[in-house]
């Protein structure tokens, strides 16, 4: 008996050792549930009432997916693809082609009686009554994607994309950047997604128009695929292990021609 007893208790020295082992592990867990909660619940901003997961982030990420996906499915259907919006790409800055449109909904086109020009600065100009015209205010990164399918013998529109980035200052100092990208589809499909992104992040957003010949060739107005950029919120520019900056990030990018 007395021998099981003392073999059953601890000595007030082990008790110590394994309190601070104890310690140690519950530290080690604590700090490795801080770096993922870091990791992965991200930084929130505020504007004008909307809560923005600041970027680089997860969170956003599925919505933009799920949008990409629908779109992705919509340009294997569709036959002409007009975008508005970003650079001309050689054409003079008033071509119509370099305004975003102001929709906020898939515009009804049903007449295609004066048929589909070759540009889409031409095609803005033709269906201006009916696509409402460009939008008011709008930065260089701004665009609109307008996809359009055959239906019974004449075109109908299939959906409509709208990317908008607005320049917002931050009460910390340092200024950052809503994006947001909308689609409206067929049956009254929409989805979107937004998020706020550092300035300092440098990463390209928008649309470069090309041509196939000379803008400036004379009766010849035939647009190229347009080089489409949308934000990415979740790869951003990082550090390579030998400490070099990475200017490396992700975007969703196309090459839209007019007639895919």
């Amino acid at each position: 008996m007395g021998w099981a007893g003392r073999q059953a208790g601890f000595s007030l020295a082990e008790l110590l050792v394994v309190c601070l082992l104890g310690s140690l592990v519950g530290g080690l867990v604590l700090g490795l549930l801080l770096v993922l909660q870091r990791g992965l619940v991200p930084r929130r901003l505020s504007h004008e009432g909307e809560i923005l997961a600041l970027a680089p982030c997860f969170d956003p990420l599925p919505a933009a997916l799920s949008l990409h996906q629908v779109f992705r499915a919509q340009l294997s259907r569709c036959s002409a693809a007009y975008v508005f919006g970003g650079r001309a790409g050689g054409a003079p800055e008033t071509w119509a082609g370099t305004r975003a449109l102001a929709l906020r909904e898939l515009p009804r086109l049903a007449d295609f009686s004066n048929g589909l020009p070759a540009n889409s600065g031409a095609f803005a100009e033709e269906y201006a009554e009916r696509l409402g015209g460009a939008e008011p205010v709008q930065g260089p990164e701004d665009f609109t994607v307008l996809l359009l399918g055959r239906g019974q013998g004449e075109p109908r529109t299939l959906c409509l994309v709208q990317c908008r980035s607005v320049i917002v200052p931050s009460k910390e100092g340092e200024p950052w950047k809503r994006r947001e990208v909308r689609l409206w589809g067929e049956g009254g499909m929409e989805l979107s997604y937004a998020f706020a992104e550092p300035v300092a992040a440098k990463l390209y957003c928008g649309v470069m128009h090309s041509w196939y010949r000379s803008y400036s060739t004379v009766g010849v107005a035939e647009e190229g695929p347009a080089t489409v950029v949308f934000p990415d919120p979740w790869v951003f520019v990082g550090t390579r292990t030998e400490g070099a900056l990475d200017p490396a990030g992700s975007r969703f990018s196309y090459f839209l021609p007019v007639y895919p």
